[in-house]
């Protein structure tokens, strides 16, 4: 039996995980006039937000709040929000999650069927758009699952989004269009890489380079925001760590296997991100797989350190 949902403004909204793309996102509810109950495994990030509640567990924001998110990095802090034993489920309150992370279909239905089996309905509502979006409030959000839990926290979604594509009544919808999103932008990062390096090794100037591509059609928006401004400036600091997209491409291959198609274009770009991140390590930002490419190379090029 589902529970009684609650509407009007007097919801506390209940946030889990405030890294780099979280901590924003609960920044824009706060300020569209929310009350937060707050919780991360990084006490720090409570000087961010003063004036709000910070409990020390999933349960205890479930204990305060009807509507939770979680942001979190990895599966198994999912699983450990929802699933563990000081997790949502074992709140007094709670009636809906919002599950932000990307940790695909598969992961998102069994949540989804565990969270019913306690009355709680989950919405599917993956994000993209980095940590600039998340700040700016213009991120793109997938979203898919209960209708009428739909109703009630797209407003809130609203707060962080420019866009908000529905997707269905089916949880795992929103997955799917993210892991797809996801691993056509590490392609497309891949492709521009290859392509620059293939102009520095031709004593091609890479400023006229890009300049003339963005405005032709091998323009790519992995190229302007990525390659431009973080591999050939080399910050390397886009704001996504390879821990993520190792996630993420797993997640991608397992949904391509599942459903038996090829993809061979994107298996190819997905196995060298994979191979790279094995040598990076996981702790580099995704536009640092410009030094695995260089290094593949064996010369010097623009992207060497």
């Amino acid at each position: 039996m589902t529970k009684k949902k609650s509407t009007g403004s007097d919801l506390t909204i209940g946030f889990i995980g405030l890294g780099r793309m979280g901590s924003p996102m609960a920044q824009r509810i706060k300020n569209a006039g929310h009350q937060l109950v707050l919780c991360d495994i990084n006490p720090a990030v409570a000087n961010e937000f003063r004036d709000d509640c910070f409990v020390n567990s999933a349960r205890a924001v479930a204990d305060a709040c009807e509507i939770i998110f979680s942001c979190l990095p990895t599966i198994d802090a999912f699983n450990e929000t929802v699933l563990g034993k000081s997790g949502i489920t074992e709140g007094k309150r709670i009636k809906t999650y919002v599950h932000l992370g990307t940790t695909g279909v598969k992961h998102i239905c069994e949540i989804a069927d565990h969270l019913a089996s306690f009355g709680i309905d989950t919405v599917d509502a993956p994000i993209s758009g980095g940590v600039i979006g998340a700040i700016n409030g213009t991120l793109a959000s997938m979203v898919s699952g209960s209708p009428i839990a739909l109703i009630q926290v797209k407003p809130l979604i609203e707060c962080y989004s420019k866009i908000i594509v529905e997707f269905g009544d089916k949880v795992g919808a929103a997955q799917a269009v993210k892991l797809i999103n996801n691993t056509l932008s590490n392609t497309n990062l891949l492709a521009a890489i290859e392509g620059i390096e293939m102009g520095v090794k031709a004593g091609i100037d890479p400023d006229q380079l890009v300049k003339v591509v963005m405005m032709g059609t091998g323009g790519s928006r992995a190229l302007e925001t990525m390659v431009i401004e973080h591999v050939m400036t080399k910050k390397f600091a886009w704001g996504g760590p390879l821990q993520i997209i190792k996630k993420d491409l797993e997640a991608w291959q397992l949904m391509a296997n599942e459903l038996k198609v090829e993809c061979a274009l994107n298996r190819a770009a997905s196995d060298i991100f994979l191979a790279g991140i094995d040598d990076l390590g996981v702790h580099e930002d995704i536009t640092a797989i410009a030094k695995y490419i260089q290094k593949k190379e064996k010369e010097f090029s623009l992207f060497a350190t």
